[in-house]
């Protein structure tokens, strides 16, 4: 059966708000984000390939026009046009961060209300950089979605308490900075060893009287600390109340 004029403008329409949309998620949120990644796999698992246009950069256009309006089925549209707009991921965004900040507040099970109250809250600057900080945990969990990290970010990670995302990558880059100082005072000390050792053996050598008064006084206190410690255990042993 022919294809109707009327069908043919559904198409076209739709491909025109597909596009639109494509365009809000990109200057939102980036071609490289999650939001965008779910139009690309859309279109390549619904569209033949000269449907569309995907660059390198991972940009993305539905091709429109007759041909595209005569040849395209709204079957095939219905995947990508059922995808949220940049202003309802964004809203689910901020909805997801709410949770996740009463979660860590303390609150284990909030309500609708109350997410709904905290993502009133929640700036569009906060929600992307919850999720850039998302897309940072994900590339560091393996295949089973275990997270890797440093052993420096063990004991703050383990800490009782749920965390959001953007908590999580503050953790994970303050210990990888905190490893990468211990490993470059580790290679210096390596590479510089023979001069480590020179300077310690001249500076012990031009002061060497207060090397020697400061080891002095360190043993000296040491035996007036056992002295001490041995009256007050003589004193335990010979104290008569302690008998009884």
């Amino acid at each position: 059966m022919a294809r109707t004029k009327a069908y043919s403008k559904k198409v076209s329409n739709r491909i025109t708000t597909i596009n639109r949309k494509l365009r809000g998620v990109e200057k939102t949120f980036g071609a490289d984000s999650e939001q965008y990644r779910r139009y690309i796999n859309a279109a390549t698992a619904a569209l033949p390939t000269d449907a569309y246009t995907l660059t390198e950069e991972g940009q993305l256009h539905i091709h429109g026009g007759k041909a595209a309006a005569g040849s395209l089925k709204l079957g095939q549209l219905e995947a990508l046009g059922k995808l949220p707009t940049a202003k309802k991921s964004m809203d689910q965004s901020k909805k997801a961060l709410a949770q996740n900040k009463l979660r860590a507040a303390g609150v284990s099970d909030p309500g609708d209300h109350e997410i709904e109250q905290q993502a009133r809250s929640i700036s569009d600057e906060e929600a992307l950089q919850e999720l850039a900080a998302k897309a940072f945990i994900e590339g560091l969990e393996n295949s089973k979605g275990k997270l890797k990290y440093s052993e420096e970010a063990k004991a703050d990670l383990q800490q009782k308490g749920a965390k959001t995302y953007s908590q999580l990558k503050e953790i994970i880059e303050r210990a990888n900075k905190r490893a990468a100082k211990k490993e470059y005072q580790r290679e210096y000390r390596q590479r510089n060893k023979e001069k480590i050792a020179d300077y310690q053996r001249d500076y012990r050598r031009r002061n060497r009287e207060e090397v020697n008064r400061k080891q002095r006084e360190y043993r000296e206190r040491k035996r007036n600390e056992q002295r001490i410690a041995r009256q007050t255990a003589e004193h335990e042993r010979n104290n008569p109340l302690r008998r009884r």
